[in-house]
């Protein structure tokens, strides 16, 4: 029988970011705003539903992105 040895982790209990380890690029953070809002909005999680702030967030994420990879493509070209 296929057990868990590890215990099940509290209710509520998250991940947090450590302070002072260094500071996340604009792509990362958009990126992590995004999955934040995700993971905790109702209307996300709901498959027949629409979510315009996520929405928005992944547009940002998706232009910060594509800018980052011109630019990267810019400086080796």
């Amino acid at each position: 029988m296929d057990e868990r040895r590890d215990p099940e982790p509290a209710a509520g209990s998250t991940q947090h970011v450590l302070a002072g380890v260094g500071q996340l690029s604009p792509v990362q953070e958009a990126w992590a705003a995004y999955v934040a809002h995700a993971t905790h909005c109702a209307g996300c999680r709901d498959v027949d539903r629409r979510c315009e702030q996520a929405e928005q967030l992944y547009r940002a994420w998706r232009e910060l992105s594509s800018a980052a990879l011109r630019r990267l493509g810019a400086e080796r070209a």
